[in-house]
């Protein structure tokens, strides 16, 4: 189980949503400019390392924060409801972009779950820029040999 790879292999698939900017780990800082950013980080619980016999597979359980751009309250609200939204056909769903295509992530783990979204929150930042923030658990369950 590579977190590393792992890591940066959900950075990649959240490229394919439209408008979104991932980052493959927790940032110092947002980047000014674009509209949607997710960052990638361990979340609790990060490692279960003996969720098999003979170390089999184990589990990394990662936090996707999506940080949006909260200069009109209603339009940040709508972009997080696109992106928490799931099973619609719409192509900005966060959960969707992980579990509807290959949960493997290109062989870097077995499966993953997208869990849970909570939130969302209202988050300002030392440069005085607002965000409307929510947090997605996922589960991923990797080989450990």
């Amino acid at each position: 189980m590579n977190l590393t790879d792992i890591r940066e292999a959900v950075a990649q698939r959240l490229s394919t949503v439209p408008g979104v900017r991932p980052i493959a780990y927790p940032a110092d800082s947002i980047p000014t400019g674009a509209n949607t950013v997710v960052t990638v980080a361990p979340d609790s619980g990060w490692v279960d390392y003996h969720e098999a016999f003979a170390k089999g597979l184990g589990i990394t359980r990662l936090q996707l924060t999506a940080w949006v751009q909260a200069s009109d309250m209603r339009a940040a609200m709508g972009r997080l409801d696109a992106l928490a939204s799931s099973g619609s056909g719409c192509d900005s769903s966060l959960a969707d972009a992980l579990m509807d295509r290959d949960r493997t992530l290109g062989g870097v783990c077995h499966d993953l779950v997208v869990d849970n979204v909570s939130g969302p929150r209202s988050e300002l930042l030392a440069d005085g820029a607002r965000y409307l923030c929510a947090d997605w658990s996922v589960r991923i369950y990797a080989g450990r040999q």
